[in-house]
Formats: structure tokens, C-alpha cells, sequence
């Protein structure tokens, strides 16, 4: 309890998402060529510019509605099974100390079954390989906001229809705190620090 109250001595609270990880994260991890656009994609993201829903993203939504309201077809029976029973779109925020900063961590998991976080993805276009989520920011985050889950599954339906299913569990994966303080040293690197300072605090926060 006095480590709760410690972190809200400071009266400013700002907000990081899995998106915005995922934006930076990619800037390392991109494809060949794909440099420019992932700078581009990562600054709209800093300053919260929306982007229009793309047709895969749109189909990715579509997909997941299917399967939270279990009907089934050939292509996402699989995650129905896996995912029928536990509590689908829950959302969940966290206050953790970053430095001298107080972050406010948010998420929402697509279905909570047992210990177990499931985040359900479509692909029209791909097939799945190995430790394609590694670089991710989502199994942070959520397993922070989560305690008492062991771990996180991606269901992966890839271009065929085909799920696949890649796991991480909790000490497997890099702390929510570390990650962030990752972030924010780099943010200090790229003089985009003061720019994530006015973007991303959170103004109607109450203490």
C-alpha cells in the first residue's frame, strides 16, 4: 500500500499503449525497405494522428467478432474452441514508476481463459513463422496488467485459413517496466522525448 501511494506523489500521469510500444518496437524490427515507413507509421502514432482502418485491419476486426460470437466456419473453428467460456474484450489499467515518471499502462485482451491471455490475429496475406510475435510489446504489457495469468497465446489465422498458436510465458518475457524504460531512453536518443510528454499525458487522471 505505501508503495502505491509512492508513486502518486507526482501529479502528472502519462500513458503508454501496446500500439504505441509496437509502432517503436518495429522501427528496429522491420522489413528490408521498410524503414521510412515505419518511422512515418511511429510518429503518427507519437502524436496521436489517427489512420484510416486499412482492409486487412478492417478484416482482422471482422474475424474477431466472428469468433467472440462463436460462429464458426472453416477457418476459425480452432479459435472457437480454444476461446469458448472465457471473458472476451476486458480491459485493464495499471500505474507502474518509470524513473521519475508515473506511466499508466492500458490494455484490452481479446479473451481471458484461466491463467491464460489469448490475442486473436488474422492475416490475409501471410503465412505464420516461428516467433513471429517476439518483438512485440503486447505479452509485457499484458501479463503486467494481469497477475494472476501465466501466460499469453497468439492464435494466428494465417492467409489459408490455418491457426497457429505461439506462447509466451510470464518469465520468459521482458518486464512491462523494463520495456518502457527502454522506450523512454530512446525517446531521450531521438529528442522525441518532450514530444511524448505533451502528447501522452493523461489530464483527467485522478490521484
Amino acid at each position: 500500500m505505501i508503495r502505491q501511494q509512492n508513486l502518486t506523489l507526482n501529479n502528472k500521469v502519462y500513458e503508454v499503449t501496446p500500439s504505441l510500444l509496437n509502432s517503436w518496437l518495429y522501427l528496429y524490427h522491420c522489413y528490408e525497405g521498410q524503414e521510412i515507413k515505419a518511422k512515418e507509421d511511429f510518429l503518427n502514432a507519437l502524436n496521436r494522428i489517427k489512420t484510416p482502418t486499412t482492409d486487412a485491419q478492417q478484416a482482422g476486426i471482422d474475424f474477431e467478432n466472428k469468433c467472440y460470437a462463436g460462429i464458426v466456419d472453416s477457418e476459425n473453428e480452432t479459435i472457437i474452441k480454444i476461446i469458448k467460456d472465457g471473458t472476451y474484450q476486458m480491459s485493464a489499467k495499471k500505474l507502474i514508476k518509470v524513473g521519475n515518471l508515473n506511466i499508466l499502462l492500458y490494455g484490452r485482451f481479446d479473451c481471458v481463459k484461466g491463467d491464460t491471455i489469448y490475442d486473436i490475429k488474422k492475416s490475409l496475406g501471410s503465412y505464420y513463422t516461428s516467433g513471429k510475435y517476439f518483438y512485440t510489446a503486447q505479452q509485457s504489457i499484458y501479463l503486467e496488467l494481469l497477475p494472476q495469468a501465466r501466460r499469453m497465446i497468439y492464435l494466428f489465422n494465417d492467409k489459408n485459413g490455418e491457426t497457429h498458436e505461439e506462447q509466451y510465458n510470464r518469465q520468459d518475457v521482458i518486464p512491462a517496466q523494463n520495456l518502457v524504460k527502454n522506450f523512454i531512453d530512446d525517446l531521450k536518443l531521438q529528442n522525441l522525448y518532450d514530444l511524448f510528454l505533451e502528447k501522452w499525458e493523461v489530464k483527467d487522471y485522478e490521484l
